[in-house]
């Protein structure tokens, strides 16, 4: 588990691209009100945190690496994605 509701399924690396398969373990697609503002509020959270990781900052800003999140139910129902790289990463970048 990565925190209280998320679980991580798999991690893989292609060239400069990391792709991480999440699922939320308690909830199913039907259970998220909003699936727009579900992924807007990971996105802000996430880009908290990796966009300013030195490792994960430099790959992203320095070398062009894209982080790639992917969110599925607990019932493997497709949610959303995100990705991270150095536009997602700009100071003032608005996630919609």
């Amino acid at each position: 588990m990565v925190d209280a509701e998320t679980e991580l399924v798999s991690i893989s690396v292609v060239g400069m691209s990391l792709n991480a398969v999440y699922r939320l373990p308690d909830a199913t697609k039907a259970d998220i009100q909003n699936l727009t503002d579900a992924r807007v509020a990971v996105a802000q959270k996430s880009a908290s945190k990796v966009c300013v990781a030195p490792f994960a900052s430099i790959l992203i800003n320095e070398f062009g690496a894209t982080y790639t999140y992917a969110y599925y139910s607990k019932n493997k129902e497709y949610l959303f994605d995100l990705k991270l790289d150095r536009t997602t990463c700009a100071q003032g970048y608005r996630w919609q």
